[in-house]
């Protein structure tokens, strides 16, 4: 990058660093086993909900993440990232003063990276989502609230632009499904017939390249500001855990020619921001240092949920934990020598278990010593809800903030780690760690 490059990135950040706003209104309420219905009237908060104070727009966030090597920078600077996924901030079913109230607990507990679908996502009413290559702007707006709310936080976001994975419906039905996902471009696509297809028809990724065209160059209605010039967007995945239908039925699941074309194209329109794969990274689902060969493939991605609760690796959790995880990231810095984004990771529990999840909390300390001694670039767990937020029991992934205090204590410990290895002044001050 020239210089010249890099004072236009400045101006535009700096641009980017305007007032906080709000956008409010709901349209769906959720039932108890999970689905959404229409309603007429606004969701209202839980009136057992508490308030935190929001605090002020945070100056720091006024330069573009870039990349050194293996390691992420800030204006030359190196950081180290680490967040979650804040649960239900885009999805119309639940209040949009949700989204502060979790922004808020993240920012409060040190997190500098927050993963959002850019999207409503699959576990709403993805009806929301007319069809491949329209927007709704009810949604686009609580997405312009969730990246204002975020910047005036000082949290970075790692924004996905498709959902990928076929375990979210049936890849042998297409029309059985809808929203931004790979199931609904490739039944909207004519010349289409197969869920695998999308990675390969000309049509599909026309209607693919038409998406990413409209989310880059929105114009946020609250700050005015387009996506491709927004700071606060460390990055953009590809998709949500991309793959082929049944990925081991094939010699090698590349999905390479896809994520080289899409990234290229990403990156012509976004000269700003990072791009990753947003893809699981392991053997028997992609083909990890295939697919982040691409030059315009910034970050590896990886996500990882080991233990007996794992519908991934529970069959041998001793052989798969944490060597894996291990492997992969001195493959992405060594042999690919790019950083490494854990996007999703936790120790899985099984539905309706009780503080103090000790098992969790000590297999999470492991995890992180892991990320910790592979000095990886950045991590999100998966999820952080509270507990008045959800209409389903504890279980799986999903940590309650308000709740879980030994899982919190555990994040809070990483979130210190990955804080105090980046450079001074690099990330937004906190006195989280005191």
């Amino acid at each position: 990058m020239n210089d010249s490059d890099v004072t236009r990135r400045r101006v535009l950040a700096v641009a980017a660093a305007t007032g906080i706003g709000s956008i409010a209104g709901c349209s769906t309420d959720s039932t108890p086993d999970g689905n959404t219905s229409n309603t007429d009237e606004p969701t209202s908060e839980p009136s057992t909900q508490t308030r935190t104070e929001t605090p002020p727009p945070t100056p720091q966030v006024t330069s573009f993440v870039d990349v050194d090597g293996a390691d992420l920078t800030i204006e030359g600077d190196t950081v180290h990232f680490f967040g979650t996924r804040p649960q239900n901030v885009m999805d119309l079913s639940h209040p949009a003063e949700w989204i502060e109230r979790n922004l808020d607990l993240m920012a409060q507990e040190g997190y500098t990276l927050a993963r959002v679908h850019a999207f409503q996502p699959f576990w709403g009413d993805e009806s929301k989502q007319p069809q491949p290559g329209e927007q709704n702007e009810d949604v686009m707006r609580r997405l312009d609230r969730v990246v204002d709310a975020a910047r005036a936080r000082g949290i970075r976001l790692s924004l996905i632009l498709i959902n990928g994975k076929p375990a979210y419906h049936s890849a042998d039905d297409l029309s059985d499904n809808a929203g931004v996902n790979v199931h609904t471009y490739a039944n909207h696509a004519e010349s289409a017939d197969t869920f695998d297809e999308f990675y390969t028809n000309t049509e599909c990724k026309e209607l693919y390249k038409q998406r990413v065209q409209g989310v880059l160059t929105r114009e946020n209605t609250i700050t005015g500001v387009e996506y491709r010039n927004e700071s606060a967007i460390a990055m953009w995945e590809l998709g949500n855990e991309i793959e082929y239908a049944k990925p081991w039925t094939y010699d090698d699941p590349t999905l390479k020619p896809w994520i080289e074309e899409m990234s290229r194209y990403v990156k012509s329109i976004d000269d700003n921001h990072l791009v990753t794969t947003g893809e699981f990274g392991w053997a028997g689902r992609n083909n990890y240092s295939a697919d982040h060969e691409p030059a315009s493939v910034d970050l590896c991605s990886l996500h990882y949920y080991p233990g007996p609760q794992s519908y991934d690796l529970q069959n041998d959790p001793e052989r798969d934990h944490p060597e894996l995880l291990r492997d992969l990231i001195q493959t992405g810095q060594q042999e690919l020598g790019k950083p490494v984004y854990v996007g999703e990771y936790n120790w899985r529990v099984e539905t309706g278990a009780e503080p103090p999840l000790t098992d969790r909390n000590e297999q999470l300390r492991v995890i992180h010593d892991t990320l910790d001694a592979a000095d990886v670039a950045a991590a999100a767990y998966h999820s952080l809800s509270q507990s008045d937020q959800q209409n389903w029991p504890r279980g799986g992934a999903t940590v309650f903030g308000d709740t879980d205090d030994g899982s919190m204590a555990e994040f809070r410990r990483f979130a210190k780690i990955q804080y105090e290895k980046s450079a001074d002044g690099a990330l937004p001050a906190t006195d989280t760690f005191e």
